[in-house]
């Protein structure tokens, strides 16, 4: 029978899965080239001055580009934060099941 704990157990080892995946994600160059050097850093560096632009035109597809950078670095950080929780959560889960198999 699947329950609810099986379920929550399942998830748990997802999100670790995806946490730890992204982690080595994130260790490559070519990630750190492309994602958190140009995608990140350099569009600030860059880019920062276009928002005091005169032209709304260009000023609002430089927000834009920037939620858009600021969604994708909270994702990445959402994917660690979940990952860290279901490690915990885990480490509770199997802690409880050790308690009730010392009781019987």
């Amino acid at each position: 029978m699947f329950d609810n704990r099986a379920m929550e157990t399942a998830s748990y080892e997802y999100d670790i899965k995806v946490s730890e995946a992204l982690a080595r994600l994130q260790a490559t160059d070519d990630f750190k080239l492309v994602f958190e050097n140009k995608f990140i850093e350099n569009f600030a560096i860059t880019n920062t001055m276009l928002v005091s632009d005169y032209d709304q035109t260009t000023r609002q597809r430089t927000f834009e580009k920037m939620v858009g950078r600021s969604v994708f670095s909270l994702f990445m950080s959402d994917v660690h934060n979940d990952g860290e929780l279901a490690r915990l959560n885990l480490k509770e889960e199997n802690d409880e099941n050790k308690e009730l198999e010392e009781a019987e």
